[in-house]
């Protein structure tokens, strides 16, 4: 495997120093882990992302091998970017997850992240106060206290 869990000796010295910091993980046998990618690369108006395959291959392997079911999303718009985010956070599994991975890749303004229809800083954003809402404890009961 390409994770390297550290030594025994570190993660007990570490459980012992910093245990009321340390989130605590389900059981791996009951757990269903989620994760999903959303990455934009090709834009109408916007430079091309190029590498961005790359980028979805090697997030993938990573989040894969700490268990989670990962779902990829390609070259949305905002608003194909909220619906894919308000469906994967109405996913049934979540409550029995112990943590949930949100990857968003795009080009992104100070007002949020590029749809793949963005021409200007008015056109095809998704806020970042929008993705907070979709997965806040009251719109997303299921990820309450979990990270």
């Amino acid at each position: 495997a390409w994770i390297t869990p550290c030594s025994m000796e570190d993660y007990q010295r570490i459980q012992k120093e910093e245990a009321a910091d340390i989130y605590k993980i389900g059981n791996k046998a009951s757990r269903k882990r989620l994760a999903i990618i959303i990455c934009n690369e090709c834009f109408k108006q916007l430079p091309r992302r190029y590498g961005a395959e790359v980028d979805i291959c090697d997030m993938r392997k990573l989040l894969e091998g700490l268990g989670y079911y990962v779902e990829v999303q390609q070259n949305l718009s905002s608003e194909d970017m909220k619906n894919a985010l308000k469906d994967f956070s109405g996913r049934e599994e979540h409550k029995h997850s112990d943590s949930t991975f949100i990857v968003l890749m795009s080009h992104g303004i100070r007002k949020g992240i590029c749809g793949v229809n963005c021409t200007s800083e008015d056109t095809d954003i998704l806020s970042l106060d929008t993705v907070f809402q979709i997965f806040n404890n009251k719109n997303c009961r299921a990820l309450v206290e979990k990270p």
